[in-house]
């Protein structure tokens, strides 16, 4: 999250959204690497919120848990590219 963090402090004009970030389940190991997925997208969420950006989500076969998780950031501005 520091590297976004600096990329964005690097770069603040050119840097319009968070994302693309969420939960994709379309691979096998999707429950492997679920928990992981979660942590990341929270963490994207509120390094959107922190910067003052929108979240850009990809969902792809798992809108529930992205559904879920966006629950707790209603305020910020979200786009879905995958659903």
């Amino acid at each position: 999250m520091e590297g976004l963090r600096k990329l964005y402090e690097d770069h603040p004009d050119e840097i319009v959204a968070i994302g693309e970030c969420g939960m994709d389940a379309h691979y096998p190991d999707y429950e492997k690497v679920k928990g992981v997925q979660q942590e990341l997208f929270h963490a994207q969420c509120l390094l959107a919120r922190e910067l003052g950006l929108p979240v850009v989500i990809h969902s792809r076969d798992q809108f529930p848990d992205t559904l879920e998780a966006i629950k707790n950031y209603t305020d910020l501005k979200i786009y879905f590219h995958c659903r």
